[in-house]
């Protein structure tokens, strides 16, 4: 009996954490070691942190915690149920006085977010390198 209460225990906590871990339903924030401004070339090595909030909005925060940018998620395209494993998915993101994409994806070589904001003086690309991450 005792066996029994234990798998079902273990069932239960894996469920949860594969849950808690859905890039889309869930608030996660991830580690930003390196930042590099894809158009103009400028590379950062500046600490921030890169909150999603499910599919309700994205938020960039300084080292300090001070907010840096947010942007509305419109829409998810694509799926990633589980950031332990590799995936990806495109968030339609506007806000700041811009629209356009910012695209999570992991695989063997790591975690990157590339975010591409088209402006009124023009397009933005800027890639983070992500390192840790953390689901609330």
């Amino acid at each position: 009996m005792k066996m029994k209460n234990i798998f079902i225990l273990a069932l239960f906590a894996l469920s949860l954490s594969g849950h808690a871990q859905d890039i889309a339903q869930q608030t996660i924030s991830w580690s930003v070691t390196k930042m590099q401004n894809m158009t103009g070339g400028e590379f950062s090595e500046e600490r921030a942190t890169l909150i999603t909030y499910g599919r309700n909005k994205v938020e960039l925060k300084s080292s300090d915690g001070s907010l840096r940018w947010t942007l509305d998620v419109v829409e998810a395209i694509g799926t990633w149920t589980n950031v332990n494993t590799s995936g990806s998915i495109t968030y339609e993101v506007k806000g700041e006085g811009a629209s356009g994409t910012l695209t999570f994806q992991k695989d063997a070589n790591g975690a990157k977010a590339r975010l591409l904001l088209v402006k009124e003086a023009g397009p933005e690309i800027t890639e983070y390198t992500l390192s840790t991450f953390t689901a609330q």
